[in-house]
């Protein structure tokens, strides 16, 4: 009914499901797992990347108050004499 001509439209339709059918490229059944272990995590590094960026990111309050102290501590002695 109006579904249908609504999906058409739409693109989507949903009898035409696309079934896409997994080749392996070995033989050995260990080294295509290892092959797709690699792949899924070189897919996945990006999110990985950010993962760790974000959690090595941010430091302890001692550590931030101990850097800020440490860079007020300074004396310019022998400038401008």
């Amino acid at each position: 009914g109006k579904e249908k001509i609504y999906d058409n439209i739409m693109g989507f339709d949903p009898s035409a499901s696309i079934q896409h059918e997994y080749t392996p490229i070995f033989d050995d059944p260990n080294l295509q797992m290892a092959y797709d272990t690699i792949k899924v995590l070189f897919a996945m590094s990006p999110l990985l990347a950010l993962f760790i960026v974000i959690y090595t990111g941010f430091e302890s309050k001692e550590e931030e108050m101990k850097r800020r102290n440490k860079k007020e501590d300074f004396t310019l002695e022998g400038h401008g004499d």
